[in-house]
């Protein structure tokens, strides 16, 4: 949703790389359907200013990857630099996984990251499994001396924070407390209230892509 929010204003591609469980596609309100392999690399799935890499596209329903770490590791090197971008994105999101694992390792080797986001709810195992992602982005210096201080953190989205009756405007908050910022030491970006029917309210998400698209203008 927030790759959505951006390709309103600019080119975007979005990378898929929860390569185990790919399902990207199942955010998108309008996803492409076209993605290729050939000779000349990955030709993402299109629509509009927004390109999609996914393993979603060739990967039936239900179907389990059984792979290792070391076939992870190399499939996403292979979605970074085999894409064939028609035109070439002003900036790429990378979709990830849960976790601290070589997905994680492998694409904070590469040296052009603007930053990080971190998704979590409010519920205590969401919030330990993000905390572990900012203590992972803080030590990359260990895996890559491209980032000495640590990959920037732009801030965390609080997802499913609450839920808002649309009738008395009412603000019931899902999963305990709002300390989600207390509980990572990192700023919150944006609470994505809980939906009936849809889950969370995409429009949200328009201050998560007003930040990168900051971010962006920053770093050129």
């Amino acid at each position: 949703m927030t790759a959505e929010a951006l390709a309103k204003n600019l080119k975007v591609g979005l990378v898929d790389l929860d390569v185990d469980c790919p399902n990207v596609l199942q955010f998108l309100s309008n996803p492409p359907t076209n993605q290729k392999t050939d000779t000349k690399g990955m030709h993402p799935g299109a629509c509009g200013n927004l390109q999609v890499i996914s393993l979603a596209f060739e990967l039936p329903k239900g179907m389990s990857m059984l792979r290792d770490g070391k076939w992870r590791a190399q499939m996403v090197n292979e979605m970074v630099s085999n894409i064939a971008w028609d035109p070439i994105p002003n900036v790429v999101v990378f979709d990830m996984p849960p976790g601290t694992n070589e997905v994680h390792t492998t694409i904070l080797q590469y040296p052009d990251i603007i930053g990080a986001v971190i998704v979590t709810t409010g519920h205590p195992a969401s919030l330990e499994d993000a905390a572990r992602a900012v203590d992972m982005l803080r030590k990359q210096s260990f895996f890559s001396p491209g980032y000495p201080n640590g990959v920037p953190i732009l801030g965390a989205i609080d997802n499913m924070s609450a839920f808002v009756c649309p009738k008395c405007s009412t603000r019931t908050v899902l999963f305990g407390k709002d300390d989600v910022q207390k509980a990572l030491g990192i700023p919150v970006i944006a609470q994505i209230n809980f939906v009936p029917g849809k889950g969370v309210d995409p429009s949200h998400f328009e201050a998560v892509a007003g930040l990168i698209k900051k971010k962006l203008e920053e770093w050129k």
